[in-house]
């Protein structure tokens, strides 16, 4: 169940007991957390997770239930930090790859080059040349859409045993 649903189902009065395995990792953030405490507090909705149930209009469980939302946060804190200094390290090395656009490829030594596929590169060139004449893109998909005329993509890694694959406008 997502979170958002989950507080509208609270707010709404459809539940009484919040079972989660790690109760502070419903919410994203320690504002989301907090919020979801309160609207269990103010509509009596008990939380459980894989220890003991918590009761929000409690002092000492909404405070175990703060600090384990605070943990949590910092938990996430440090697991985005290592990815990102992990993508740094690999960008300094020369070994970080993003995904290219659509019309270019990676080449087998890893370069970027235009995409080899001919129906690729012309399906392309049509989009830009119906935006300079429509003006908008929103027109050019439309008149993609009206002539059956997907949007084509290759793989991020080019090889020409793989053929294109069809995007749906």
């Amino acid at each position: 169940m997502g979170f958002k649903k989950l507080i509208a189902e609270i707010g709404l009065g459809n539940a009484g007991l919040v079972i989660s395995l790690d109760a502070s990792r419903l919410a994203g953030n320690n504002r989301d957390w907090h919020q979801l405490l309160d609207l269990c507090s103010l509509f009596g909705v008990v939380i459980a997770d894989g220890e003991r149930l918590y009761d929000p209009c409690a002092y000492h469980d909404r405070l175990l239930l703060g600090l384990s939302g605070i943990m949590s946060e910092a938990e996430l804190h440090q697991i985005k930090q290592r990815l990102h200094q992990g993508e740094r390290q690999k960008a300094a090395r020369g070994e970080l790859r993003l995904p290219v656009p659509a019309g270019l490829a990676h080449g087998r030594s890893g370069e970027i080059i235009l995409n080899p596929d001919e129906q690729v590169q012309a399906r392309l060139g049509l989009v830009f040349a119906k935006f300079r004449e429509l003006h908008s893109a929103r027109a050019v998909m439309h008149y993609l859409r009206k002539n059956d005329l997907p949007l084509l993509s290759m793989p991020a890694q080019y090889s020409p045993e793989v053929p294109f694959e069809s995007s749906p406008v």
